[in-house]
This record gives C-alpha cells, structure tokens and sequence, in this order.
C-alpha cells in the first residue's frame, strides 16, 4: 500500500464528494459506521 494513512476526515471528505451529504452529514454518518464496526468487533462478530 502507499503508506497514508487514512483518516475520518478523509473518509467524510470521500462521502461529501461522491454521495453529495453535508460535510456535517458525511462526519456524522462516517462516525456511527465506524462506530457500529467497533462495537462489532467487541462483540466478536466478523
């Protein structure tokens, strides 16, 4: 891979961009995405 890391931010950015969200609306939906991953993972789900 090339090495950057790759950040909310730039995920928001990516959603803002290509789906046509608020920068608002794209933040919040990459949050609770991530957040659904992150409780998946606790949970031992794959």
């Amino acid at each position: 891979m090339g090495g950057k890391t790759l950040t909310r931010a730039d995920l928001a950015e990516a959603v803002y961009r290509k789906v046509g969200l608020s920068r608002t609306e794209s933040a919040e939906l990459v949050e609770a995405v991530l957040d659904e991953i992150c409780e998946a993972i606790v949970r031992g789900e794959t």
